[in-house]
C-alpha cells in the first residue's frame, strides 16, 4: 500500500481477533503496528501511533494487592502512544493523603521503542 502499509485480509474473524490480541507485534525486533479497519476508514488518513504493552507495576505495597495478583508486581496490557517517551514510573495515591511511586518494566519491547 506503499508508505510502510500493508494490506492484510483475514478470511476468518477469528483470526483477526486473535492477532490484534496479541500484540504487540514485531518483525525482526522491530515493531509491527496493526490498525482494524473499520467501515468506512480509509489507509491514507489512519494514525498508526498506537499499540499495546505490557506493562509491570513495580513497588506497590503488599497490603494493596489482591490474592490473585499476589506476586510482586502488577501486570497489565496498556495501550501507548508510541509518539512520546516511555514513562518509568509514576506517582500513585494508594489511599487520599498518601501517594508513593511505582516503577514501570515494559515487556518484550521492540527495537524502535529504546
Amino acid at each position: 500500500m506503499g508508505d510502510n502499509k500493508v494490506f492484510i485480509r483475514f478470511e476468518d474473524a477469528k483470526d483477526l481477533d486473535r492477532v490484534l490480541l496479541l500484540s504487540p507485534r514485531s518483525f525482526d525486533k522491530y515493531l509491527v503496528v496493526l490498525h482494524k479497519l473499520g467501515a468506512g476508514d480509509t489507509v491514507n488518513k489512519l494514525k498508526f501511533n498506537r499499540s499495546s504493552f505490557w506493562v509491570q507495576i513495580h513497588r506497590l505495597p503488599t497490603m494493596n494487592q489482591t490474592r490473585e495478583v499476589g506476586g510482586s508486581y502488577l501486570r497489565l496490557r496498556v495501550s501507548l502512544d508510541i509518539t512520546q517517551l516511555l514513562c518509568r514510573g509514576r506517582r500513585v495515591r494508594i489511599r487520599e493523603s498518601v501517594a508513593m511511586w511505582a516503577d514501570f518494566k515494559h515487556e518484550r519491547l521492540p527495537i524502535f521503542c529504546y
